[in-house]
C-alpha cells in the first residue's frame, strides 16, 4: 500500500472515525472518511510521520489495536450489515469474524490477552471467543451503550450506557476464574 507523510484533501472534510494507539506506542491507526463516503484505514509512524494506507474502497472504521501489536479489530460497513474484521499488520490480510446488524453499538474492544472482543448492541455488551467462535451476551442494561473500552491491566470491562453507569464485575471474574 502507499506510504506518504500527510492524506491528500481532495476537497473533502476531513472526519475521523476511530483513533487507536499500538500498544508499544509508536503507531497510531485511525479512519478517516474520503470522497464517495469511504472510510479508510490509515497506520501513522508518530517518529517518521510516515502514513500507511490499510484499506480501500471499503467503509472501515473504528480500528482498535489488538493487545500483540500485530492485528487490528475494525468494523467494515454493508448495506444490510456490518461485519467484524482484523487486519493483519505485515501481510494486510482482512479476516472478516462474524457479522452484526445495523443496530449494533459501532465500537468493539479487545480483552487483554487478546483471546476475546467485547462489542455492544443497543443495551446489551456481548463476548466473542476466538477460541470457539462463538458469541454470548455477557450484561444488559436499560438503555444504549455506544462505547467499550477493557482495561488492560486486569480482567474489568466498564461500559457506559447512556442512562446509567454499568460495570461487568460479576460475569468477567467469573470468566476469568475458570481460566
Amino acid at each position: 500500500m502507499e506510504v506518504m507523510t500527510q492524506v491528500p484533501h481532495l476537497g473533502w472534510p476531513y472526519s475521523f472515525w476511530g483513533i487507536s494507539w499500538s500498544p508499544n506506542g509508536k503507531r497510531l491507526a485511525f479512519s478517516l472518511s474520503r470522497p464517495g463516503w469511504l472510510e479508510h484505514l490509515y497506520l501513522l509512524d508518530v517518529e517518521t510521520k510516515e502514513i500507511e494506507v490499510l484499506t480501500e474502497l471499503n467503509k472501515d472504521f473504528y480500528p482498535v489495536w489488538a493487545p500483540g501489536g500485530d492485528r487490528i479489530l475494525f468494523l467494515r460497513w454493508n448495506r444490510e450489515f456490518d461485519t467484524f474484521c482484523t487486519i493483519d499488520i505485515e501481510t494486510k490480510e482482512i479476516v472478516a469474524l462474524f457479522d452484526v446488524d445495523k443496530a449494533t453499538g459501532y465500537w468493539g474492544d479487545w480483552s487483554p490477552e487478546g483471546d476475546y472482543i467485547a462489542y455492544s448492541r443497543w443495551g446489551s455488551v456481548y463476548l466473542y471467543d476466538f477460541a470457539t467462535d462463538e458469541t454470548q451476551e455477557i450484561v444488559e442494561v436499560d438503555g444504549s451503550i455506544f462505547v467499550i473500552s477493557w482495561l488492560r491491566d486486569i480482567r474489568i470491562l466498564p461500559v457506559e450506557a447512556q442512562q446509567k453507569l454499568v460495570t461487568t464485575w460479576s460475569a468477567i471474574k467469573r470468566e476469568a476464574a475458570q481460566q
